[in-house]
């Protein structure tokens, strides 16, 4: 497991480092120190955004692996001049997340190019998670038509898994800063449906303004669970993330917070269409 620090890898240059056992693989297909990753067509294309593309790719062993590769516009470049890139902070999310046993992808290489400390591109490989689907796409496509009881069976099922999984993040600080459905993974395992975090290119400690890290999360969350859940079971989530140890009125203050911050930023996840 590849766990960076959450800083910059290197002040000038390549840096690029890979697990032992997927090395070799990697550089076989041209992901290694040194080269353009940007400029790699290879695999396909799964999704695209404002600093690059995410590719599925087939490893000579028949293992399966994302490829996230970004480059920075001009103006990114200074703003994130002398800080971790998205990708390294990725990496760093993936192996705290895992320190915390909570569900997320593996890291098996990544790497950052930088001139006098502004960021240039980087990249990051994980391996694949098969059998899911974003949480977004499998309650829309798929929870919402069930029926009852395995509708509510399956909500409770995951409902319980990540308030619980919220619950050990933040009480040791780490907010993920984006956990919106669609950045949920739900895998089918021999023992039912698990939820997976993934895309975490903000995640961060929070030492000071805890409740702050708090409300972005689980307002990122709440964002279309209040389309898709009803209120006593959105309620039943917050009780069981905040644990036998809250005090009366808790629940009921967290809500307000995680409404009013809904309120300020509109999210577009709650297009269902």
């Amino acid at each position: 497991m590849l766990y960076p620090k959450r800083r910059m890898a290197c002040l000038h240059g390549d840096f690029f480092c890979a697990d032992p056992k997927w090395s070799d693989q990697l550089s076989e297909i041209g992901i290694d120190a040194g080269a353009d990753w940007m400029a790699l067509e290879i695999g396909e294309i799964r999704s695209q955004s404002g600093y690059g593309a995410v590719r599925l790719l087939t490893l000579s062993d028949g293992t399966r692996v994302y490829f996230k590769a970004e480059r920075y516009a001009l103006h990114k470049r200074l703003k994130a001049w002398l800080r971790p890139m998205r990708t390294t902070v990725e990496a760093f999310a993936y192996g705290h997340l895992q320190n915390l046993n909570i569900a997320t992808l593996t890291t098996v290489a990544w790497g950052e190019r930088r001139f006098l400390g502004l960021p240039l591109s980087s990249c990051i490989v994980t391996l694949e998670v098969p059998q899911s689907r974003d949480l977004r796409e499998f309650a829309v496509d798929e929870w919402q038509y069930l029926e009852e009881p395995r509708k509510s069976e399956v909500s409770r099922q995951l409902a319980g898994q990540l308030a619980e999984q919220l619950r050990v993040a933040h009480a040791d600080g780490f907010v993920h800063h984006d956990l919106k459905w669609r950045n949920v993974l739900v895998q089918q395992t021999s023992d039912g449906l698990q939820p997976i975090w993934i895309d975490a290119p903000r995640a961060a400690i929070w030492r000071f303004r805890r409740q702050r890290g708090w409300v972005v999360d689980l307002s990122d969350l709440a964002s279309l669970a209040v389309l898709l859940v009803g209120k006593y079971d959105r309620m039943r989530f917050m009780l069981r993330y905040l644990g036998p140890q809250r005090r009366p009125g808790d629940a009921a203050s967290l809500c307000r917070l995680i409404e009013q911050r809904l309120k300020r930023r509109p999210s577009r996840e709650r297009d269902l269409g």
